[in-house]
């Protein structure tokens, strides 16, 4: 009967184990995903950027500067939308943890209350189920910061990349503007040189 007891403790407490390492194998999963998404977005901003260069009216860079807009805000909603999913998946999956938990914990019934557990077996088994459920907040914690700090850091590299091409794009629109106000003033002028030969 105490083996039995000790087993079924044994077998939830691998569980427990079982479903913290799937959290964190999702977490790095989802830092991997980020990533490659963050190098895609990288990479179509270099595309842009090659097109841009060879861009030769102000209509065209306004366009390049709002579809670089769209598509910043359109890969940090996607980022935010896959964190939130990995967020709510997680939550859901301790709490469920927790839960069992807490039923096993509840299940044991001492001697003197009609169950079958002794009073040293049941302290032991609360001990250590105690232990694994501050394990799961611990692990919660440290991927939720873990999570956070990824977050950051993502962010801040796309909207540097974003920010880099955003101002050589500024630069641009500034040189072609001058460009096109030269072409009118030359195109004016030879207007009027004409019309006085």
């Amino acid at each position: 009967e105490l083996q039995l007891h000790r087993q079924r403790v044994d077998v939830h407490c691998t569980e427990v184990l079982d479903a913290l390492t799937s959290c964190r194998v999702d977490l790095q999963e989802l830092q991997t995903s980020i990533s490659r998404k963050d190098q895609e977005f990288t990479a179509i901003l270099s595309d842009m950027e090659d097109n841009v260069l060879t861009a030769d009216s102000s209509q065209r860079l306004e366009a390049a500067s709002a579809t670089l807009q769209d598509r910043l805000d359109q890969h940090i909603k996607d980022t935010q939308r896959c964190q939130t999913a990995f967020r709510q998946t997680l939550q859901t999956r301790l709490e469920a943890v927790r839960n069992r938990t807490a039923q096993l914990l509840q299940s044991f019934r001492l001697f003197s209350e009609g169950g079958d557990f002794a009073p040293l077996e049941v302290k032991l088994f609360q001990r250590r189920l105690k232990e694994e459920t501050k394990q799961i907040s611990v692990t919660e914690e440290a991927i939720h910061s873990e999570l956070e700090a990824f977050e950051s850091k993502s962010l801040q590299q796309v909207k540097q990349v974003s920010g880099r091409f955003e101002e050589k794009l500024s630069s641009l629109k500034s040189e072609v503007k001058f460009m096109e106000k030269i072409q009118k003033i030359i195109s004016s002028t030879q207007v009027h040189i004409k019309a006085e030969v």
